[in-house]
């Protein structure tokens, strides 16, 4: 599906001739197939964890079953509801990791493993994001306890030194070197994964029927936006200053950090009125679109790795030559993936609070709902 989107890609930039679009076909038609297989399989993977839970070789499999299926569904708008069925079965495996027999809770996952699930919880806060109703895998996670194998937090530092530990010895010193150095941008990226998921939360308790959002709740999570941007100063200011990646993954990475974080911080202006812009957006809208402006200049193609900062610039964004930029990009990134998270029907209107948080957190619970009932 990767090598799909390339194709797809390069014909929408009008750098092939229709022979890319029936290679996309092919390319999605083998997808397919795979995803077929992987299917039949995943059924026999279970049973035989169920008859030796600490089977390693079986765990990698499963959860490389479980993120491929997921990341399809990433592809493909109709295998949302099937996302849902797998999301809930890893809830439930991962349960016992979580709250478990005391035998079951020594098990540790393997490395692949624990890197892969790092991945999955990924994909779920974008359907979470994507009006989808997913995020309760990752919520499950950020709340377990530390000591906990499956601890969101914990997670991330072990699966980043899941490859070193894979080849030892044989690792070439210079992606070690390359590693280490992304390691910081990479738990920025981390962290803005939470941070998206507990702004996307507050906003629709905003508009739950029992309850409504707190004032304590919004300035508390200000405060903790305030906190992480000051613990990644450094990246931010990185991402402000650099011209060129000069094919530098760490930029890249920093690219990533950064826009998450900014549109993290509009998103969370949305859930006050729309009609009111604080002080500190236009600050954050600048920088957001400075990133994004020079990373896509540099490489067009990243646009699907950013669609997700710029869908929720587009709700603040004023300036039509901004936002005429803002939707075209939108535009290509939507040709390569169903789900960009921020579901698309606002951007199609008006955008007001109550679209952004209201109608998606009911089409998210129908989803959710025919995926339980399915």
């Amino acid at each position: 599906m990767e090598l799909r989107s390339r194709e797809l890609a390069k014909a929408q930039d009008m750098l092939q001739s229709s022979g890319g679009l029936e290679k996309a076909r092919s390319f999605k038609e083998n997808a397919s197939h795979a995803l077929h297989l992987a299917m039949q399989d995943l059924s026999q993977v279970l049973d035989r964890l169920a008859d030796q839970p600490n089977d390693h070789g079986n765990l990698e499999v499963l959860f490389s079953m479980w993120f491929l299926i997921l990341h399809f569904g990433i592809y493909d708008s109709d295998l949302v509801q099937m996302s849902y069925m797998h999301l809930n079965g890893m809830r439930s495996f991962v349960a016992e990791y979580l709250h478990g027999t005391a035998a079951r809770r020594i098990y540790n996952l393997p490395p692949a493993a624990k890197q892969l699930l790092v991945y999955i919880c990924y994909l779920d806060v974008m359907l979470a994001l994507g009006g989808m109703g997913g995020g309760h895998l990752t919520i499950d996670l950020m709340n377990a306890p530390a000591e906990s194998p499956v601890c969101f937090d914990r997670l991330f530092e072990e699966a980043r030194v899941c490859v070193p530990q894979l080849w030892g010895s044989e690792y070439p010193a210079e992606e070690l070197l390359d590693d280490i150095e992304n390691y910081r941008p990479l738990k920025f990226v981390h962290a803005c994964q939470k941070l998206k998921l507990s702004v996307w939360r507050l906003g629709l308790g905003g508009f739950s029927e029992v309850d409504e959002t707190p004032w304590q709740s919004r300035r508390d999570l200000w405060r903790e936006i305030e906190q992480l941007g000051e613990e990644f100063y450094d990246i931010r200011l990185l991402a402000e200053t650099v011209r060129r990646t000069d094919g530098r993954r760490v930029v890249w990475t920093v690219y990533h950090a950064c826009l998450d974080f900014y549109a993290s911080q509009v998103l969370y202006s949305c859930i006050e009125d729309f009609d009111f812009q604080p002080e500190w957006l236009q600050d954050v809208l600048a920088k957001l679109l400075g990133i994004a402006y020079k990373a896509l200049n540099e490489d067009p193609q990243h646009v699907y790795r950013y669609a997700w900062a710029l869908r929720v610039a587009l709700f603040r964004v004023r300036d039509p030559i901004h936002r005429d930029w803002l939707e075209t990009q939108i535009v290509k990134a939507s040709v390569l993936l169903s789900n960009l998270g921020i579901p698309s029907d606002p951007l199609a209107a008006a955008g007001t609070r109550e679209t952004l948080f209201v109608e998606h957190n009911h089409i998210g619970s129908r989803a959710q709902q025919q995926s339980d009932t399915g």
